[in-house]
């Protein structure tokens, strides 16, 4: 094959072209879906920490005390999910946790908002989530508490999920890469096939073949090109056997002078 052949050429655009689609479409798939899935995940421990909280609703006096905020702690808390409650200079819970609370995250919970942030644990991908707790007044209003409520799963299935749409991307980009240089061999084959017997033509015709013909099929440009060709040889092979007929009419016409004049020059010699 040769590097800059039509085969070739054939097989670059088929193959760019499909992978370029294959990695939009299969790329787009995996962008929406993944953040399909942590954003699923982001919604659903949020509402589990705000029904837990709303749960625990009313708290009791403040400032609480650490029997309170234990207690917050330990309804927060369960197997899949890790909790830390902090009030001013003291915490309750899981205080390993103090390492995933970034600054940016504790100043959206202390301005009242349900906030989340993705981190990473020692490897493992976690979701903290957080809120702020509020109090009711005796006349049924609501104020803040400062008692801030934190807790944290592990994002590990939903990182799975991500790797399996991942790899299953970039098994549709290969399988479409294996597809795009097969239909280019197929495309290459139909399209060199009347190239190669035009080439095949031109040369016994070059040779002296006249009769050299090449078979037409279809009706597309290199139908076209064939028909044009038999033509031109045709066109050709009816000149030539003129030509041919006017040579042997030259060739008839000096003989029968030279016969006509031989006689009279043979006498005069005599």
């Amino acid at each position: 094959m040769k590097l800059g052949g039509l085969r070739t050429r054939l097989l670059l655009a088929f193959s760019l072209l499909v992978v370029i689609t294959a990695a939009t479409v299969a790329g787009g798939g995996y962008v929406q879906s993944r953040t399909l899935i942590l954003q699923q995940a982001q919604d659903a421990t949020a509402r589990v920490l705000v029904d837990k909280a709303t749960a625990l609703f009313p708290l009791g006096p403040l400032p609480p005390g650490d029997g309170t905020l234990s207690r917050i702690s330990g309804e927060l808390s369960d197997r899949q999910l890790s909790s830390l409650v902090l009030f001013e200079d003291r915490a309750s819970g899981n205080q390993q946790m103090r390492s995933l609370i970034s600054p940016e995250l504790r100043e959206r919970v202390r301005a009242g908002n349900v906030a989340w942030q993705r981190v990473d644990s020692g490897g493992t991908p976690m979701l903290v989530v957080g809120t702020r707790f509020t109090v009711l007044l005796p006349g049924g209003q609501q104020r803040d508490s400062g008692i801030e409520a934190y807790i944290a799963r592990s994002m590990v299935p939903e990182a799975t999920s991500i790797d399996e749409l991942a790899t299953r991307a970039w098994l549709i980009g290969g399988l479409a890469l294996v597809f795009a240089i097969g239909l280019a061999l197929l495309a290459a084959r139909g399209v060199l096939r009347p190239v190669r017997e035009l080439g095949d033509a031109a040369k016994r015709l070059g040779e002296g073949d006249l009769r050299a013909r090449i078979s037409v099929r279809g009706s597309d440009e290199l139908a076209g090109v064939a028909r044009t060709f038999n033509e031109t040889a045709e066109s050709l092979e009816r000149h030539v056997g003129e030509l041919e007929r006017m040579e042997a009419d030259a060739r008839r016409f000096v003989a029968d002078v030279s016969h006509e004049l031989r006689t009279p020059l043979a006498a005069m010699t005599a």
